[in-house]
């Protein structure tokens, strides 16, 4: 594949990660996308200078993410709900929600996606 002809490798002492120039990237962002996913760190290089790394980011472990979500709320970025959803509030909602008659429908599968997670 041309893909991997234009990815090239840049080593150093302590890392292995791949190198793109700005073009590259936007021209195959989601083959780049796909290996960052797996776990490499892509060096963004504008005319042979580093400019961005564009690395995975790690799964929080739950008391990372109660911390980081915390530091949000703080921030006035976003409102934790104090009470968790139950199926039972789901289906109240539910039912609310089609006596509205009002585009609920995309509601309505947001909450079954969301039950099914």
């Amino acid at each position: 594949m041309v893909f991997f002809l234009a990815l090239k490798s840049c080593y150093s002492y302590n890392s292995n990660m791949r190198k793109a120039n700005i073009a590259e990237l936007k021209n195959q962002l989601s083959e780049f996308l796909v290996i960052v996913k797996k776990g490499e760190t892509i060096r963004v290089y504008e005319r042979n200078t580093p400019v961005a790394e564009i690395i995975p980011i790690k799964n929080l472990y739950p008391e990372e993410e109660a911390a980081w979500l915390l530091d949000l709320e703080k921030k006035g970025v976003l409102k934790q709900g104090e009470r968790k959803i139950t199926p039972e509030a789901v289906k109240e909602f539910e039912k609310k929600l089609k006596r509205q008659k009002n585009n609920a429908g995309v509601l309505i599968q947001l909450l079954k996606d969301r039950q099914e997670d």
